[in-house]
């Protein structure tokens, strides 16, 4: 065969599986998009559950298929799952909210918000304490300094897993240790506590401590009468 031609056809052959690769890689872009979101569009028939009225449905949902346009958009989309997360949860689509939060947990190394937002989800809304209690411990791991994350671990040990409530002194100490700026608060935590478990030297013992702080701290308390 003529060497001209030859080459002629393996310079054709390599262009053809050029245009093959190029077009599997559309492809796949392409459907990478659109996986995104389950449906062209949601509307209000989407969320039976929500609560509020139907004006109120309308402007979270135009707001939520807004928060998926730009999600489809953009090449950095953990904070815009973070808001689909948000919006599904008002509208008391738990299981959606959990799978955009889980969406976001894999595409930043210091997933704090997700894992914080799943912690409270499974704890106050899916009643899942042993996730909840997992995720606690996720983003303590990575926000050792944040009150609101031991708060939450130490009112599922308080109010739901008791039997783990002897950790919540240590829980609380080590956020002090982490955060010496913020020891009242934790503090008070340890001291409405111990109040409410009727120990009264442990009471004594953060009520001290406290003053030490601020002489003229006062936890406020609204007594009702019957």
């Amino acid at each position: 065969m003529n060497k001209k031609i030859i080459i002629l056809i393996v310079v054709f052959l390599i262009l053809a599986l050029g245009l093959v690769f190029w077009q599997l890689e559309k492809s796949e872009n392409i459907n990478n998009q659109t996986s995104y979101q389950d449906k062209a569009e949601y509307s209000v028939d989407d969320f039976p559950d929500f609560k509020g009225d139907k004006e109120e449905a309308e402007r979270l949902i135009e707001s939520l298929n807004k928060q998926y346009t730009f999600l489809n958009e953009s090449d950095k989309p953990y904070s815009y799952w973070i808001q689909i997360g948000l919006i599904k949860k008002v509208l008391r689509d738990y299981e959606g909210a959990e799978s955009a939060w889980r969406s976001a947990v894999s595409l930043v190394e210091q997933p704090i918000v997700a894992y914080g937002n799943l912690a409270d989800l499974y704890f106050h809304f899916m009643r899942d304490y042993d996730k909840a209690e997992g995720y606690y411990k996720k983003v303590m791991d990575l926000s050792p300094r944040s009150f609101i994350y031991r708060e939450g671990l130490a009112d599922l040990y308080r109010y739901d897993l008791k039997e783990k409530d002897n950790l919540i002194e240590e829980i609380m100490l080590e956020g002090a240790s982490q955060n010496p700026g913020d020891k009242i608060n934790y503090y008070a935590y340890l001291f409405d506590f111990f109040t409410d478990k009727g120990n009264i030297e442990k009471k004594k013992e953060y009520e001290k401590k406290i003053k030490k702080i601020d002489p003229n701290w006062t936890l406020f308390v609204q007594e009702i009468e019957l």
